[in-house]
């Protein structure tokens, strides 16, 4: 899947011409709020793992923020980590507490989240507390979690009891919104925007009041507290240690400027341990918090998000590059010793029998088994030379749309040991593929559609292609002699039953770009990102014919089940439609995906979601009562 710039919206469109298309269409479109009609669709499991964002460790125990699931690992003594248990949560694993046995999470859009880590092999969630706002940051003391919710500043969570957490108090900051905070007994640090250094007074968590400040330090990004000393992340590249003994007269003591932007910080014994997008980590002598001092430094290979130190070992979260290990034993000579590997974003599914395959950018191809839907797990990994935006499997035969490196071809009889049998290096960035009839048609973008002739998956030959000045190619679909693609502009019809000699038949325009298409009963459906879904009819297939325009949130794939339509858009998570009638789509119920959903599959009366970041949901397909009574939840248009 393609991400792109937003274009023109519908409405936006409209407004600017100032009337309505004079085509027949109502110009304003919209999509009725998703419901849920008899359980439809019904989540059946989800594999949340996706990008490091975040890190924990407590003795040997590092528990992992990767996408949208919790991971429970334990370091094995040789710089690697082991996987001991996970749990998927609802949203991104942005922070992470440890108090005894629990986790307690701040889950962006989800709130805090409690997870019992009791028995390490099976973490489960027990409790959460849905906070209004983005929940970025959280710390546990005293039987209390404080949550920094950004503008609806902090909130304080009674977790007395893990399973019953309840909200008990709110300090709202009148510097602007809460980005970090720090806890020690019922004092708790906030900082954020341009406010500097608050210390609030929990005492009495239903009140609690602020009792001192130091302002004039900048844009304050993140905090923590060692002793009587709190030491800040400042903009735009400082870190600064106050000494807080007097809470009511915080002093600034130091003051150090570093190399880069720093995001988080962690401080364990006489050491800070700052990390940045663009510098990976910084190790600070804290030991004299009037003499601050760097001593040694180590990048990682993308964006480091999270920091965590127990013994000498640091372990740094990168979003890019999972989770780094690093022995900060000798600050001034830092070494990694290993890594935990996190999955990058989901973009592309294609399923065949119990095996799901997640195209996944840089990673290449994820292999899933699910043959227990509501318990995905990860069986194997296929490296590809280039990024995985899209695939198509047929039988044991893998074709792989590989971005700058064309169409890969992979034999997976033995998934521990998949080998490439051939490729070909199309001169675009192959995005998409479709296998049919012994050859493989490639979304190839800029390079066009290009036809490839896998009769021998280990010879692959392009026989035909055709390319277009004005138009790139983002997916396609293929029907009997007719391949349809999704485009720069809106959908093309190309003739290929000459594949040496394909031939443009037809076109529809669309206000912006399309990335997804499917074909199915005589119509396609068109993910027409920001301008919604596009339905046409093409059974006469040299002369589409719109019937239905919706502008639902940015639509990014489609799907075909049994009876319906399944729609994914990005910010909306996963829709489904009856199509009985495709010129007048009824909705039958809609769910939110953790993540931000850009491509669906549908197979055996399962809907497979890649939902980016936060990996693959699972939902079973809805059931003839869902279609019942849905008369009312029609796609209708706005008044003019």
């Amino acid at each position: 899947m393609l991400h792109r710039g937003q274009p023109m919206t519908m409405r936006q469109f409209c407004v600017w011409i100032g009337a309505p298309l004079a085509v027949g269409i109502v110009c304003f479109v919209v999509f009725l709020p998703g419901v849920w009609a008899g359980g439809c669709p019904e989540l059946l499991g989800r594999w949340g793992r996706g990008p490091a964002y975040s890190v924990e460790a407590s003795g040997d125990r590092i528990v992992i923020g990767s996408g949208s699931a919790l991971l429970v690992t334990t370091a094995t003594g040789t710089g690697e980590l082991e996987v001991l248990g996970e749990v998927a949560l609802l949203d991104r694993v942005v922070d992470i507490a440890v108090s005894d046995d629990y986790a307690f999470v701040a889950a962006a859009g989800s709130g805090l989240r409690v997870v019992d880590l009791g028995d390490p092999s099976a973490p489960v969630e027990v409790g959460a507390v849905q906070t209004p706002g983005y929940a970025s940051r959280v710390a546990v003391a005293d039987g209390h979690a404080y949550v920094a919710a950004g503008e609806w500043g902090l909130r304080i969570i009674d977790v007395g009891d893990p399973t019953a957490p309840v909200e008990v108090g709110v300090f709202e900051s009148p510097g602007g919104g809460i980005l970090g905070v720090a806890a020690s007994g019922s004092l708790v640090f906030v900082v954020g925007d341009s406010q500097g250094l608050r210390v609030v007074d929990t005492s009495t968590p239903a009140a609690p009041i602020e009792i001192g400040r130091i302002e004039g330090i900048g844009r304050a990004i993140d905090v923590a507290v060692s002793g009587v000393t709190a030491y800040l992340i400042t903009s735009p590249m400082d870190l600064r240690a106050i000494d807080v003994s007097t809470p009511t007269n915080p002093v600034e003591l130091g003051f150090l400027n570093t190399p880069g932007k720093a995001d988080r910080i962690a401080v364990a014994g006489s050491h800070a341990y700052l990390v940045g997008e663009y510098f990976g980590l910084h190790v600070v002598d804290v030991g004299t918090p009037s003499s601050l001092s760097l001593q040694g430094s180590i990048d990682t290979p993308g964006r480091a998000r999270g920091v965590s130190a127990v013994g000498g070992t640091v372990y740094v979260a990168d979003e890019k590059a999972g989770v780094r290990v690093i022995d900060a034993g000798i600050p001034f000579q830092l070494v990694e010793l290993g890594f935990f590997a996190t999955p990058s974003a989901a973009q592309d599914i294609s399923v065949s029998g119990d095996l799901a395959y997640l195209a996944s950018g840089v990673d290449g191809v994820r292999v899933m088994n699910i043959a227990t839907p509501s318990s995905p797990v990860e069986t194997a990994l296929i490296a590809t030379p280039g990024k995985a935006w899209g695939i198509d499997v047929v039988g044991e035969i893998a074709y792989v749309a590989n971005d700058t490196e064309g169409l890969r071809i992979f034999d997976l009889s033995v998934l521990s040991a998949p080998i490439e049998l051939g490729f070909v290096d199309t001169p675009g960035q192959a995005l998409s593929v479709v296998v049919s009839g012994g050859k493989a048609y490639v979304a190839d973008y800029w390079g066009g559609l290009r036809i490839i002739d896998v009769g021998a998956a280990s010879a692959p030959t392009e026989i035909g292609s055709i390319e277009f000045s004005l138009a790139t190619v983002h997916d396609v679909a293929v029907s009997d002699d007719y391949a349809f693609l999704a485009t720069g502009g809106g959908m093309k019809v190309i003739d290929v039953s000459a594949p040496s000699a394909p031939v443009e038949v037809a076109e529809v325009l669309t206000w912006g770009p399309t990335i997804g298409i499917v074909v199915g009963g005589g119509y396609a459906y068109l993910a027409a990102e920001s301008d919604g879904l596009w339905i046409i009819d093409v059974r006469a297939p040299v002369e589409p014919d719109v019937v239905h325009i919706s502008h639902l949130a940015p639509v990014h794939g489609v799907a075909l089940g049994k009876h319906d339509l399944y729609v994914v858009d990005w910010d909306d998570g996963l829709r489904v439609l009856n199509i009985g009638d495709p010129s007048a789509p009824v909705t039958l119920g809609a769910v939110e995906t953790p993540g931000n959903a850009v491509d669906v599959e549908v197979s055996a009366g399962i809907v497979y979601v890649a939902d980016d970041w936060a990996g693959l949901s699972v939902f079973r397909e809805c059931s003839a009562l869902s279609r019942q009574s849905t008369s009312n939840r029609r796609l209708r248009p706005d008044p003019p």
